[in-house]
């Protein structure tokens, strides 16, 4: 359960840090990035799959977006790139 409540928390203390760099037009990669991120929700997309775990869509939709950022050349950017990524003009 502790772990459960983590990760529905997550969201919310990230989602301000992603606004503000958007906004900002800078998505510095030093702590983590999409190519990292994307790699660690694959992985845990494969193991969904094999196990029968979860439904993974969110996943597969999050790594959908993923891939077309590091397609577009931002795989060393931060996560918060994907909010440009998928930003309609």
């Amino acid at each position: 359960m502790p772990y459960a409540r983590g990760i529905v928390s997550l969201p919310g203390r990230m989602v301000p840090v992603y606004a503000e760099r958007a906004d900002a037009g800078g998505h510095p990669g030093d702590v983590s990035n999409v190519t990292s991120v994307a790699a660690d929700n694959e992985r845990v997309v494969h193991a969904s799959a094999a196990r029968r775990g979860p439904d993974a869509g969110v996943l597969d939709a999050t790594l959908a977006v993923a891939r077309r950022a590091i397609d577009e050349g931002h795989g060393r950017d931060d996560f918060s790139r994907l909010v440009d990524t998928v930003r309609v003009a």
